[in-house]
């Protein structure tokens, strides 16, 4: 299992060495940011999944669930259809955004909107997913820990690392 915190958005190169057609790719973002990887042929739409989007997308073309969906479906239910769906792959990657996160677990992101989801309601999907046996990589991006002046995105990031680091 890899893991790596960054603070910015991982870079099209970054993403393309890391991707083949038996590698899914499930992204917890508040925001669809990464139309240019389809634009481009790095990411095919069946090995991807969207969770945690605040913004109503016309995103019929794969798998996606927002805010409103979770809620009304309960995360239990979601995290089983998750599964289902990692289940498929050899290699899984999980990108994690900060921003999908409510602003109140989150002041630094970038994306400031309330709603998101709750530190328990993350680590409940990303616990599900780390019990899976195929290989794993974990990515968190999206922060500045030079305006965390309360330490809460710095012990986010603590607790996930002791979470997901082995």
């Amino acid at each position: 299992m890899r893991l790596m915190l960054q603070e910015q958005m991982l870079s099209q190169d970054q993403i393309a060495s890391l991707l083949s057609s038996k590698v899914g790719v499930v992204l917890f973002s508040s925001a669809h940011d990464f139309s240019v990887l389809f634009e481009n042929k790095l990411l095919h739409k069946q090995n991807f999944i969207l969770l945690g989007n605040k913004k109503q997308y016309d995103l019929k073309q794969f798998f996606n669930y927002d805010i409103n969906k979770i809620i009304s479906l309960c995360c239990q239910e979601v995290s089983d259809l998750l599964l289902e769906f990692a289940r498929q792959f050899d290699e899984l990657i999980v990108l994690v955004n900060l921003n999908v996160l409510d602003v109140c677990y989150s002041p630094t992101s970038a994306f400031q909107q309330a709603g998101g989801l709750s530190t328990k309601e993350l680590f409940y999907f990303l616990t599900r997913l780390k019990i899976l046996s195929n290989q794993k990589s974990f990515y968190v991006y999206n922060y500045d820990l030079s305006k965390d002046s309360g330490q809460v995105s710095k012990l986010f990031l603590e607790k996930f690392q002791l979470e997901f680091s082995h």
